[in-house]
């Protein structure tokens, strides 16, 4: 089965999950560019199964068919139910999430820690202020001792960090926007996801369609902004 991949980073594990899930052999076409510019081998390691191309493309066109995939949110391609499709590709995300190359950061006591997650690009996110809000009533039903904070906007990151601070040990990771990405905000993105996984109290997140938190929630749960709660449901190719 072929699986083109082009997009960020948790859009090509979204791609690559719904292939695997299919239990066929899997030839993976890695677009190294604006978006993602490392090689496979340098985001992850070899995975059983998969073969890899890496070619310099800009895009590819969508397609979500028996024997050619790409596409950003998750889908189900099997003939399984979504609910054994669900906990199928809860292993295939743990497995990949193994998989990322770069190192994890140094966190505190991850049993007490909270993640949060704003996404400032996303329309429908709410305002930092909002978000800011609901992120402390949502610490505050948690015993957490530390939280790390995730956005794709450094001015966001930082005032929801200061907003915390008074009460919590933060650790920050930033990440580009979707389109301003480099070498090192892609890494810093695979470390904001393992930082994430290791948040035993769950993650806070500003909108369900950030990617980003998809392969996170094979590890821990996630929770999404007051509006966002709507919208939950209302894709078929979003796993729960």
């Amino acid at each position: 089965m072929h699986c083109l991949v082009w997009e960020g980073l948790g859009n090509r594990l979204n791609a690559l999950a719904s292939c695997i899930a299919t239990g066929r052999d899997v030839e993976l076409v890695w677009a190294v560019n604006s978006h993602c510019p490392l090689l496979y081998h340098e985001v992850l390691k070899p995975i059983d199964g998969v073969t890899v191309q890496n070619v310099n493309a800009r895009r590819f066109t969508y397609s979500r068919n028996a024997h050619r995939y790409c596409y950003y949110y998750l889908t189900n391609l099997t003939e399984n139910s979504n609910r054994q499709f669900g906990c199928d590709v809860r292993k295939i995300y743990r497995q990949l999430l193994r998989s990322l190359t770069a190192p994890r950061p140094t966190l505190p006591n991850s049993k007490t820690m909270a993640g949060i997650h704003y996404r400032a690009h996303m329309p429908e996110s709410p305002t930092v202020d909002q978000f800011i809000e609901q992120a402390d009533r949502w610490l505050a039903k948690r015993n957490s001792q530390s939280v790390f904070v995730s956005s794709d906007s450094a001015e966001a990151q930082q005032r929801i960090a200061d907003a915390i601070a008074n009460s919590f040990t933060i650790d920050q990771q930033h990440i580009a926007s979707d389109l301003q990405r480099s070498r090192a905000s892609v890494t810093d993105c695979v470390r904001a996801m393992k930082a994430f996984k290791s948040c035993k109290l769950g993650v806070f997140a500003s909108t369900f369609r950030s990617t980003v938190t998809d392969a996170v929630r094979s590890w821990v749960h996630v929770d999404y902004a007051e509006r966002e709660q709507n919208h939950r449901n209302q894709s078929l190719e979003r796993w729960v």
